[in-house]
């Protein structure tokens, strides 16, 4: 999904004790605004929580923040991304062709927050990420609630989201090349596979070149990364650990449905992300209708040292494709008590 767009509020309210502040409600977000900025129905601009904004006048107060877009609470309201007068983009001027869904991404200048790399994440880069394999990037369900509707009825299965780095370990061969092709990435780049960082040693480790290469398919393991050193290491891990939450079969360029992408996990020995549930739809998951709220308490929970996890990603059993998302059918619900607490 787009980091700005132009969106409309849906509905106003008040915050108690405050005066000059209220909360608009846009998408599935709560954003506070200036009291008298926005009339329900009115369009303005959503910047997305975990976009980085520019160095401009218009979004001068965000200097203190370094221009990071993140989860806030303001006289007890949390607040979730940036909602602004469409002025920010027009200059004052005649806002005519800026309709619902408009996207300012570019146009404002504004860019994905990506979290630093450790150091001993950091290796010798061999190139960018494949193109032949898409990045690990969910949306959240505040942003894209209308896919609810669309997996309304279908089994779908529910993992932990957790809180570490992405990394992909593929294998291909073409018929054209006499040897295979192995990898190991990060989200964006591409290493050398005898670099001593550590995403290469936890390839070295499961042995995961010489599997995959005998497993004989065209494939990506996508997953995450976690373990001392990584993101805090809020899991409590004692040691490196890669979970694996994605196969994707490189010659049809398609995710691989549960199933078959946990017995592939399975053959190659890789432990996959906790599961929470499968085979239920989310109204038997929750216990008959739910709203946005009762998901966004589902979401809650811990890792099983006791921290706050960081939250739950949802897919189909069967994959799928999205009209909502105009791609996979598949989200992520953060933890809103992960986020208060590490301020993200």
């Amino acid at each position: 999904m787009p980091l700005a767009t132009v969106q409309k509020v849906l509905a106003l309210d008040p915050i108690p004790g405050a005066d000059a502040i209220e909360a608009a409600s846009v998408l599935g977000w709560k954003c506070v605004v200036k009291k008298g900025d926005f009339k329900v129905g009115d369009l303005g601009v959503f910047i997305e929580i975990d976009s980085i904004v520019p160095d401009k006048p218009e979004f001068g107060f965000m200097k203190e923040r370094h221009f990071r877009v993140r989860t806030v609470k303001l006289r007890g309201q949390l607040s979730q991304g940036l909602f602004m007068p469409l002025s920010i983009i027009t200059g004052g001027q005649c806002s005519y062709g800026l309709v619902e869904g408009y996207d300012a991404t570019q146009l404002l200048g504004v860019l994905k927050y990506e979290k630093e790399i450790p150091a001993a994440l950091r290796g010798k880069v061999k190139g960018s990420r494949p193109e032949f394999i898409p990045k690990t990037d969910e949306d959240r369900i505040q942003s894209c609630v209308g896919i609810l509707n669309e997996i309304q009825g279908l089994p779908v299965y529910v993992t932990v989201k957790c809180d570490g780095s992405s990394c992909t370990f593929f294998y291909r061969k073409p018929p054209e090349l006499e040897e295979g092709e192995f990898g190991v990435c990060s989200r964006s780049m591409l290493y050398e596979e005898t670099d001593e960082n550590s995403f290469s040693k936890m390839a070295q480790s499961l042995g995961i070149h010489e599997k995959m290469k005998a497993y004989g398919r065209n494939i990506a393991i996508q997953g995450e990364l976690v373990g001392p050193g990584i993101q805090q290491n809020r899991m409590g891990l004692k040691e490196h650990q890669f979970l694996a939450f994605n196969v994707w079969d490189i010659d049809t360029r398609n995710y691989i449905s549960y199933d078959e992408s946990r017995k592939i996990m399975s053959d190659l020995g890789i432990t996959p992300v906790p599961l929470v549930s499968s085979g239920k739809t989310l109204s038997d998951i929750l216990g008959g209708p739910y709203t946005l709220e009762d998901l966004l308490k589902y979401a809650e929970g811990t890792y099983d040292n006791g921290e706050l996890r960081e939250g739950i990603v949802i897919r189909p059993m069967v994959e799928g494709y999205s009209n909502v998302l105009r791609g996979r059918a598949s989200f992520k619900v953060v933890n809103n008590k992960f986020l208060e607490k590490w301020k993200e």
